[in-house]
């Protein structure tokens, strides 16, 4: 887990993960956007569920799938969310949107993430970039460096 910027507006965290590790929040119990980057061509159903399962629990108001199979995570992100509201009737106030992004370039993903007005009042600008991949992450982390400077964030 690497934190890219944290400021009083806008914190950033990149999260590299492995599908056999578990997903943690680095934000506790409070709310925030996911960007989901799969970049691992095959997923087990199981994994998949698994690490959505985490996900919608660990407070996420909104996740943007893109990569590989992104669709998929969308809808099992959904069911996800589903099966948490009606296992457990304390969490009814919660929300989770998704959405895909087939085969969108990675800035057209960070471009919608920082700046779609359906996004950004979600979760008081605390981000998760979450990275499952089999290649170096470095071109991912530096996309992201890149796109917040050039949006003036000082990272």
């Amino acid at each position: 887990m690497q934190c890219i910027v944290n400021k009083e507006l806008l914190s950033v965290w990149f999260v590299p993960l492995d599908l056999s590790d578990d997903f943690y929040s680095p934000f506790d119990d409070q709310p925030f956007v996911c960007v989901l980057l799969c970049h691992v061509a095959e997923v087990s159903d199981v994994d998949r569920a698994r690490l959505c399962q985490q996900i919608v629990s660990s407070s996420c108001q909104y996740v943007i799938c893109a990569g590989v199979d992104c669709s998929i995570w969308d809808e099992t992100l959904d069911w996800a969310f589903t099966d948490m509201q009606t296992e457990d009737g304390d969490n009814q106030d919660q929300t989770l949107l998704t959405t895909w992004h087939e085969d969108e370039p990675l800035l057209d993903v960070f471009r919608f993430a920082f700046e779609s007005d359906a996004v950004v009042p979600m979760a008081s600008a605390r981000y998760v970039v979450l990275s499952l991949a089999e290649q170096d992450n470095a071109m991912i982390v530096n996309s992201l460096i890149a796109f917040l400077r050039g949006h003036g964030v000082v990272v």
